[in-house]
């Protein structure tokens, strides 16, 4: 499908997790690479940092319903592997 698209059509790829980690979750960082190289040959890349809207969102919800968060989110900087 994305081969199909080059060069016809945009494509946007959304992701939380940095491109340098996604090695760790394709098991590979070869092909990681690989993949990463082909698709953002062309690419604009914006990189947003700064809190989630949708966790603060989720957040606002919880506390209106005044429960709490489970704080059980995968960690997409790997945080949790470092300390």
């Amino acid at each position: 499908m994305i081969d199909r698209r080059h060069g016809h059509a945009s494509t946007a790829f959304s992701s939380n997790i940095k491109l340098s980690a996604w090695g760790r979750y394709l098991g590979d960082p070869t092909l990681a690479a690989a993949i990463l190289d082909r698709t953002t040959m062309n690419a604009i890349r914006l990189d947003i940092n700064g809190p989630s809207y949708r966790q603060h969102v989720a957040q606002e919800r919880a506390n209106k319903r005044g429960t709490k968060l489970p704080d059980d989110r995968p960690d997409p900087e790997g945080e949790s592997e470092r300390r």
